[in-house]
């Protein structure tokens, strides 16, 4: 599944640049709540896309809204599950192999992942993944390359220790209240393990 990139409809990209910046984070917003109502089966596949329609034409933070009308928002990039759904799977792995290993789109992420890279790619998209509290990412990465990466405002601990390798995170690590949080811990043996922070849409 593909996600439009955003560009701004006809005459609203003249607006003034701090009128861009609302409503670009706006949209991102409204893209988090319509892909985790999408993640916890709050809406069908046919309704994701319709409303996604939507949003990629919304002009301003108010159609934006109109978007994802109806949908519970709570301000945190980490949902509970809604009653009566199935619990978030306790532990999930994604492996490589001498491959190339994509994650990405709206996927439930496991409280526990590990992740597990023998001369391989791997690149994990945690952008529009409903991601449960406390989750624990552990790499163990030899002779590969894996790439996490994490919308703006996720607060990510990154404990990764490289041995002929390289390791490196550019997310804030801080611990703030209310904030989501995911902890990545591991090692990379002639190995490289990277946090990317990329918007939304992008």
């Amino acid at each position: 599944m593909t996600y439009p990139p955003y560009s701004p409809p006809n005459g609203f990209e003249h607006q003034p640049r701090p009128l861009l910046a609302a409503a670009e984070e706006s949209r991102e917003r409204a893209i988090r709540l319509l892909t985790d109502a999408y993640a916890y089966d709050e809406i069908t596949e046919l309704e994701f896309e319709r409303r996604l329609g939507m949003l990629s034409l919304a002009a301003s933070p108010a159609m934006m809204s109109s978007a994802v009308a109806g949908l519970g928002q709570r301000g945190a990039l980490v949902r509970d599950p809604v009653p009566g759904y199935l619990p978030v799977p306790r532990e999930g792995r994604i492996v490589g192999f001498m491959s190339e290993t994509r994650r990405k789109g709206p996927w439930r992420v496991p409280q526990r992942l590990l992740v597990r890279a023998t001369m391989s790619d791997v690149k994990i998209d945690l952008r529009y993944a409903a991601i449960p509290p406390g989750c624990a990412i552990e790499v163990r990465a030899l002779m590969s390359s894996v790439s996490i990466i994490v919308p703006p405002g996720l607060s990510v601990g990154f404990h990764i220790d490289p041995f002929l390798g390289a390791a490196g995170s550019d997310a804030d690590d801080s611990m703030v209240p209310g904030l989501s949080h995911v902890s990545i811990t591991g090692s990379c043996f002639m190995a490289e393990v990277r946090v990317r922070v990329r918007a939304l849409g992008r």
